[in-house]
């Protein structure tokens, strides 16, 4: 097989000769339109395409990595990483805690969190994702909540294990879906907001937990109790917006901020 190839200033032609034993000199030629980018596209993808599909990936865009990044990403981190903050910030000393207690906690959410991946995530083939998804959120928002009225290191040990294994099917869920949304070119910048809210989160617990130490002594309750109750209070809205917000997979998808789009939909996917 030969391949000859010319480049003008307004396309791009590619002529290809295939060998049969009908006609060696059988040819096909291929003409592409020179694809020309804005020096937006570079920074946001969605620059460069049709007014339809654009109007299509602003709302993909606001309701998945909302509900991906912004909201369940950075919400499930808060919640992993705020017992690091309340340990050091009073629970050790009014539960009568040492270290190595501390270090138990973290591996029961570990565990947890190990045990739960894959029955998830084969969860997450047989109930729809905006069903599945926000359901997790709820419970270990729950479990946040009851960590504040733990007294023992055992209740503790307890709690931590099912937020893990609550925890556990967020992120490889997420992940899938947003696999199946976009296209590979599409995809690492998505990606990279998706993986940047963990951070901005395990920061944030920091700040929210100087915060909090003014509210020691409240209503009886300690800094370290408040840190978990506020936590919660963040969480809880956030979970009950996935039922109605979070996309499904394309195949099954019926948003209703989608219903203008139905037939740009089935095209797309």
């Amino acid at each position: 097989m030969s391949t000859t190839m010319s480049v003008t200033k307004d396309c791009l032609a590619v002529t290809t000769a295939f060998e049969s034993s009908e006609d060696n000199n059988a040819s096909r030629e291929v003409i592409q339109k020179d694809v020309k980018k804005r020096w937006q596209s570079y920074i946001w993808d969605t620059f460069d395409k049709s007014p339809e599909e654009r109007h299509f990936m602003f709302k993909l865009d606001f309701a998945l990595l909302t509900m991906a990044s912004l909201a369940g990403y950075f919400i499930k981190n808060l919640h992993q990483t705020n017992i690091n903050n309340a340990f050091v910030s009073g629970m050790k000393e009014d539960l009568n805690l040492y270290e190595n207690e501390f270090n138990y906690m973290q591996t029961c959410w570990t565990i947890g969190y190990v045990i739960g991946e894959i029955p998830s995530n084969l969860v997450l083939t047989r109930v729809r994702p905006s069903v599945w998804i926000p359901c997790c959120e709820l419970i270990w928002t729950v479990l946040t909540f009851s960590l504040a009225r733990c007294t023992t290191a055992k209740q503790i040990y307890a709690v931590r294990f099912f937020i893990g294994l609550a925890e556990s099917g967020f992120y490889p869920g997420m992940q899938y879906i947003i696999g199946r949304w976009y296209r590979k070119d599409e995809l690492a910048k998505r990606s990279c907001l998706f993986h940047v809210s963990s951070a901005l989160a395990a920061m944030f617990s920091g700040y929210l937990m100087t915060g909090m130490i003014q509210l020691d002594g409240i209503h009886g309750l300690a800094g370290w109790q408040w840190l978990f109750l506020i936590d919660g209070a963040i969480g809880l809205p956030i979970c009950i917006a996935g039922y109605f917000v979070l996309p499904d997979v394309p195949e099954i998808c019926k948003a209703f901020y989608f219903s203008a789009e139905v037939n740009f939909l089935k095209s797309k996917y």
